[in-house]
């Protein structure tokens, strides 16, 4: 069977990669996984040599679910390779998975940075996966019981405060830069024009412990998510065609006037066509093409 996913987790392991995102058929989390569980690089290279990126929306075979009580969301892979769709805009991102977003306090049933195996098994999990948007956000660059150099993000969900490794590849390299300590969130080059969302992940079992990781990072222009949440308060009908290189429509007349006025005050400017367009079914439409 062939899936479509969209790819939001990229984490390294030591033995592998775990790689999961939402899926494009029916919107659940889905996470691909070899018969011995990890994946290892021949099982997830693109057809081009490429390793998955966050946002790639990926396609690939499966042979049969393979649900466990602490990740319910693992497939089995097929022999094919993957294969590379598209990918997603980072404007258009917010939009496609904003219902995903977890607002807490709680991940995976608590607050702790962990979750034991025993209360997993009495108790599964309907999901190891889930979306944030940290606050409060700091980088912590540590080491391990090893010795070895970590890279953890402390943030606050709710009213609730974690610390929790990084383990997507791509971020502990552009977190390379900073020595031990602790940082602000712009000393990893995030501007204030840019949200951040996580990815967490329940790993595997671990003497008895299931802990939660942050699998894959996220930056999302700020712009598109004040649109969106604008836009959904007031009732305001939208169609986003930019992913295929369109514009972003506002369907409706002056009415829309000072909520046009309030958005172009963000640097967000629309312009409108008093007989809209093919998108508005030409119906009075503001338009905004990025």
């Amino acid at each position: 069977m062939k899936v479509q996913f969209t790819c939001l987790a990229n984490s390294r392991r030591e033995s592998g990669r775990c790689i999961a995102g939402i899926r494009n058929d029916g919107g659940e989390w889905f996470r691909p996984i070899s018969t011995s569980g990890p994946l290892m690089r021949r099982d997830y290279l693109l057809e081009d040599g490429n390793i998955p990126e966050i946002l790639d929306t990926i396609q690939v075979e499966v042979v049969e679910s393979k649900p466990e009580s602490y990740q319910p969301e693992n497939w089995i892979l097929g022999a094919k390779t993957w294969k590379l769709i598209g990918k997603v805009n980072p404007i258009n991102a917010y939009e496609l998975f904003k219902n995903f977003i977890t607002c807490g306090p709680e991940l995976f049933g608590n607050i702790a940075d962990r979750v034991s195996l025993s209360v997993i098994k009495d108790n599964p999990l309907q999901s190891s996966l889930a979306l944030i948007e940290p606050k409060d956000l700091s980088w912590f660059i540590t080491e391990n019981i090893r010795g070895k150099r970590q890279s953890r993000a402390r943030f606050r969900l709710g009213r609730t405060g974690y610390d929790l490794p990084i383990t997507d590849p791509i971020w502990e390299t552009r977190l390379r830069i900073l020595d031990l300590g602790t940082y602000p969130r712009k000393a990893a080059d995030v501007g204030a024009d840019v949200t951040i969302f996580f990815t967490i992940s329940l790993g595997g079992p671990f003497g008895g412990e299931c802990y939660k990781l942050i699998a894959g990072i996220l930056e999302i222009p700020r712009e598109s998510i004040d649109l969106i949440d604008l836009l959904v308060r007031r009732n305001i009908e939208f169609k986003d065609m930019r992913r295929v290189g369109g514009a972003f429509w506002l369907i409706g007349g002056k009415e829309l006037i000072p909520s046009i006025t309030e958005l172009n005050a963000k640097g967000i400017l629309f312009k409108y066509l008093p007989k809209g367009g093919r998108a508005s079914g030409h119906r009075p439409a503001w338009y905004y093409k990025t």
